[in-house]
This record gives structure tokens, sequence and C-alpha cells, in this order.
């Protein structure tokens, strides 16, 4: 709120391999690390120290890892450190630059990331935050309902939901993870080459083309809008929709779809009886390929077509 914030490095194991701003909180290698000698204690090349701020009266501590990656994901020499209150805080992209550290602290908060914010760590606390990345960002959700979105960014984000029922919004190339609660993650509005992986829940899946769904543990629901995506359900009784909201221009893959216990969904307002489908075996016997006239729509890994039955789907344009 207005008052001068003082940096420190206050512990950690690593914490005379670094420096730090103690105006800015910039956080310094003393020497440049090198990924193929790491000089951390444990010789993993995560840098762990702790960082102190205050405002003069209060101090507040945070352990931060710093990761030493290869050249194809470099970390910076020099990292900008940001601390919210335990308000609801807003932070634009205006305040954020790149090569960025953020922790949001408590409260309802909002971190926005324009499309020149790249390479940003930002840790959302415990309240429901919302999160924009922008490019090869980490988001971490933390505690709560929080709502993380990559769409308009230019890919290699990873987004973290975290505890609580989250929502997950991604575009291209990037990584979504779900982890504790019944959450949503959707690719569909992305250019593909997405991986969403649910974690602990019943969890919602909504793929686009060529991405990758695993649902894990929790009765999923899995919405095929694209085409030549794989669907992973995972143990429980998972629901792929293998038709929605139009007929897919390839078939979809359904990698381990149990018989018995996991459901196959049409929109009834596609495709409006099973005598509408043909089931047969690929012509490489890995599975059974489900079409209605000319267009593949899944194909069954590992499943025989004979396995397929009418009491395996379910025709109807909602959720059962």
């Amino acid at each position: 709120d207005g008052d001068n914030l003082t940096y420190s490095l206050s512990g950690g194991d690593d914490q005379n391999l670094l420096t730090i701003n103690p105006t800015t909180g910039n956080l310094s290698f003393v020497n440049a690390p090198d990924f193929e000698n790491p000089a951390d204690a444990n010789n993993d090349n995560v840098f762990e120290v702790e960082v102190s701020v205050s405002d003069g009266t209060e101090v507040v501590t945070q352990d931060i890892n710093v990761t030493v990656t290869d050249v194809n994901e470099v970390e910076p020499d020099e990292i900008d450190l940001f601390f919210g209150s335990t308000e609801n805080d807003g932070l634009i992209p205006g305040l954020i630059a790149e090569d960025e550290l953020v922790f949001t602290g408590e409260g309802n908060d909002s971190v926005e990331l324009g499309t020149n914010n790249t390479n940003n760590r930002v840790y959302l606390g415990s309240g429901d935050d919302n999160g924009i990345a922008s490019a090869n960002g980490r988001f971490f959700g933390g505690d709560g309902a929080d709502e993380l979105d990559s769409s308009i960014g230019d890919g290699g984000n990873r987004l973290y939901g975290g505890a609580g029922d989250d929502e997950i919004v991604v575009g291209s190339g990037d990584r979504a993870f779900g982890g504790e609660g019944d959450d949503t993650l959707d690719a569909s509005v992305g250019n593909g080459n997405n991986r969403l992986y649910g974690g602990v829940g019943n969890d919602t899946f909504f793929l686009g083309n060529n991405d990758n769904a695993i649902a894990g543990a929790g009765d999923d629901i899995l919405f095929a809008q694209g085409a030549n995506s794989i669907m992973t359900g995972g143990a429980g009784a998972d629901q792929f929709w293998i038709a929605s909201g139009e007929i897919p221009a390839d078939a979809n893959i359904i990698s381990d779809f149990e018989v018995g216990i996991d459901l196959l969904r049409v929109n009834s307002n596609l495709i409006n009886s099973f005598d509408e489908l043909t089931i047969t075996d690929s012509p490489d016997q890995t599975g059974a390929i489900i079409a209605q006239g000319d267009n593949n729509l899944a194909v069954l890994l590992g499943i025989e077509a004979s396995a397929i039955s009418e009491s395996n789907f379910a025709f109807g344009d909602s959720v059962i």
C-alpha cells in the first residue's frame, strides 16, 4: 500500500550462491550456473533459497526454488520478484515483464500477462484466483477454485490447478494439470498439441485437434470436439463423447476403453441411433473402429469389434 519494501536472502541451502537486490527484489547468481556441472547443494540444478520482504513493520518469508534447465529451457540469470498481499490483488501486463517470480498470497487474485510477458512463474496462493498466461509460463493455482487461461498465448505454458474445482483453458502446445478436485480442462479453442492431465476427481475435458487427455482417477467426461486426439480415461466409469458438437474430420483414439464400465456418448442431433453406426476391426488389428458411413469417429485400442454392442452407447444431448 505504498510502503517501501526491503528484500533479503534469509536462508536456504544455496543462499550463498545467489544475491538479491534489496530494493527491487531481483535475484542474481553469484556465478553463472552450468547445467552440466550443478553447483547447488543437492547437485540437482535446483537452487533453494528463502527470501524475506519487509515493509518496516512486518516481515514475510517465501521459500523459492530456482531451477536451472538445459539449452531449450534456460532460466534467466536474474529473476524479479512480486509479492501480493492478503487482499484481492490485481496484476496487469504493464506491471510484469519477462522472467518474473510472482507470489500473490491470500485473497482472490488476478494476474494477466501480456503477449510480451514470457517465461514467468506465477504462484496464485489460496484464493479463487484468475490467471492469464502468455508464453513459456508456469501458473500454479494452489488452493481454491481457480481459472487459468493460456488460449491467447504463444504456447509452451504449464498450468497447474492444484486443489479445488479449477477451470483451465489452453492454446497451442500447452500442458494443463487439474490436480485435486472436479476440474474442467478445455483445449477446444486452441490450435492443438496440448496435453491435459486431470488428476484426482471427476473431471471434464474438451479436446480440439491433435490433443492428448489423460483423465486419471474419477468418473470423468471427455468431449472430442476435433480430430486426431488421444483420450485416456484412467480409473473410474468414464464417458467418451465421440461425436458431440459435430462429426469429427478424422477418428479420435480411446486408449483404455473398459467394456461394461465406460460409456460411449453420441449427440443424438448428429446420430440418432446405434443402427447408423458400423463397428469393425482395424486393418492392423490394433482396435475397433466406430464409423458413421465413411466417417470414422473413434478407434478403441485393444478392443475387438465383437465386444462392442448397443449397450456400450448412449445417445442424447446431455451428460448422464
